[in-house]
């Protein structure tokens, strides 16, 4: 049934009712009589007939300042065409809305099915969409997010009052549940939502095309992500590239992140600008005394597997590759192979003061090549420390071999433990000596 609860002019045609002008009013009654009637208001309402069903209409056209409320929310518009053979509703012009699951939303237009609950929103842009429980708490399992904003969404289909696919150019945030922390923004082409079979919380969220994710773990580029919300886990694959708080640019294969605990594992990394250690104030050496060499920025040439937590590179192994670049652009860098290495930080530094390699270690400094079963950098001393099997080639040095090798970075100075060597050259050190 229709119930006419303001009219205006009306014009009957043959029996049959035409239009309403000058502001009306009507309501729908549901099949169910327990349902709540659906409301309608508009400047004006044309009603459509069928030339064979006379007695009921078989579409309603409401035009100006139309508003609509129901079970899809309270949505106001332009205008608005219900199909009742359909049972569809599709608002056009300006649309505006909330519901019970979203605080606001503006849209191109909205075709929603009154019967299934679906619908398709083009140029959507929403806010406060509820991320929890009807009673607002997120269930058990799910990460840590209240609500989520759509910036952008070019296209949205959405069943049962859940969103399930968004295309066309996708920018949303999610806004977590402590109150103190950034949101997280996700952009991408496309993306689309799985639920939990209760309703509220989605459980993962997969993005494809030009993806773009910028929350703790930094900005992260790829052409695929895959959110599960459920283990708090972004994965990103295919052309993966950002940047983090410790390194100024990356490439991967494959990176994982865990928002619990905050680790990232990267796949097939290669780096620039990793800050290995903080940066020392210069000073300039003393009359006779050789310039010093200090070392602060890292590449990452090759490292397959690469583990990092909050701020702080943890280890990296599978066979890597680092390039030690020095402050002074001038001085030569120096170039690390090792199977494996691990870094530990000093308190209350932001960049690792440690390095130890292992698995077989070589080194190729100015002057100086290396090779050993173990090594340790320690930033603070500026000492590189080679351990087991040492082999080592210096300009005074021939088929060198040593227990222990320390390499003085900023001197360029040697020291040995159990040093044997077919030949020492000490030509060099004799005319240094001379007056």
């Amino acid at each position: 049934f229709i119930d006419i609860t303001k009219g205006g002019l009306g014009e009957f045609v043959d029996g049959q009712l035409k239009h309403i002008d000058d502001g009306v009013a009507i309501a729908l009654r549901p099949d169910d009589p327990n349902a709540k009637p659906m409301q309608l208001e508009a400047k004006k309402i044309v009603f459509g007939w069928d030339a064979e069903q006379r007695t009921k209409p078989k579409s309603i056209a409401l035009d100006g300042g139309v508003s609509v409320d129901g079970p899809q929310g309270l949505i106001t518009a332009s205008a608005a065409d219900l199909n009742l053979a359909e049972n569809s509703i599709e608002f056009s012009g300006n649309v505006h809305g909330k519901s019970d699951s979203i605080e606001s939303f503006d849209a191109e237009r909205i075709n929603y099915d009154m019967k299934s609950g679906d619908s398709e929103m083009i140029g959507l842009v929403a806010r406060g969409i509820k991320l929890g429980t009807p009673g607002g708490e997120a269930k058990s399992g799910a990460a840590d997010f209240s609500s989520m904003n759509i910036e952008r969404a070019g296209r949205v289909v959405s069943s049962g009052g859940q969103v399930k696919t968004m295309s066309g150019g996708v920018s949303i945030s999610l806004t977590p549940s402590d109150a103190g922390a950034k949101p997280m923004k996700l952009n991408a082409g496309d993306a689309t939502f799985a639920w939990s079979g209760e309703g509220g919380q989605p459980t993962a969220i997969a993005m494809r095309g030009s993806v773009r994710v910028d929350g703790p773990q930094g900005a992260i580029h790829a052409d695929r992500a895959d959110f599960d919300l459920a283990k708090k886990q972004l994965v990103f694959s295919g052309k993966v590239n950002g940047g983090l708080p410790q390194i100024e640019r990356f490439d991967a294969d494959k990176f994982t992140y865990n928002l619990e605990s905050g680790e990232a594992l990267m796949t097939n990394l290669t780096a620039k600008g990793l800050a290995i250690s903080n940066p020392q104030e210069k000073k300039e050496p003393a009359e006779g005394e050789k310039k010093q060499t200090s070392y602060s920025k890292m590449d990452i040439v090759r490292a397959p597997e690469v583990s990092i937590t909050g701020q702080q590179l943890n280890w990296m192994r599978g066979g890597v590759e680092l390039t030690m670049h020095p402050d002074d652009p001038a001085d030569k860098p120096i170039n690390v192979k090792s199977q494996e290495v691990r870094f530990s930080q000093g308190e209350g530094a932001n960049a690792a003061q440690r390095v130890v390699m292992s698995g077989g270690v070589d080194v190729q400094a100015p002057e100086v090549s290396a090779s050993s079963e173990t090594a340790d950098l320690d930033m603070q001393t500026n000492k590189l420390t080679f351990d087991g099997n040492v082999k080592v080639s210096t300009p005074e040095l021939q088929n060198a071999t040593a227990r222990q090798f320390v390499y003085d970075l900023a001197t360029g100075r040697p020291k040995f433990t159990g040093l044997k060597s077919d030949a020492i050259d000490v030509s060099k050190k004799e005319k240094d000596a001379q007056p």
